[in-house]
């Protein structure tokens, strides 16, 4: 049969495999440091604003590209 393993054991394996708040958070930071570095390169500076008041956890949520269509839909 299968392997048996202790609840110790099972409780490591688990946080092993999770993200920690920390790297959750470089990679909202990152995601949101790259599409205010994208919409400055295309003059789009309410575009910007708007990214400035969005939660980090938004960036997380969604893709690089699909946060910049969003952003400039919502400063026009």
């Amino acid at each position: 049969m299968g392997e048996l393993t202790s609840r110790k054991d099972k409780k490591k394996m688990g946080k092993d495999m999770a993200m920690t708040n920390r790297e959750k958070f470089n990679i909202c930071e990152k995601n949101f440091l790259e599409v205010r570095e994208k919409l400055y390169e295309m003059g789009e500076d309410f575009a910007v604003a708007r990214a400035c008041k969005k939660p980090l956890k938004w960036y997380m949520e969604h893709t690089i590209d699909e946060a910049i269509t969003i952003l400039i839909q919502e400063a026009n």
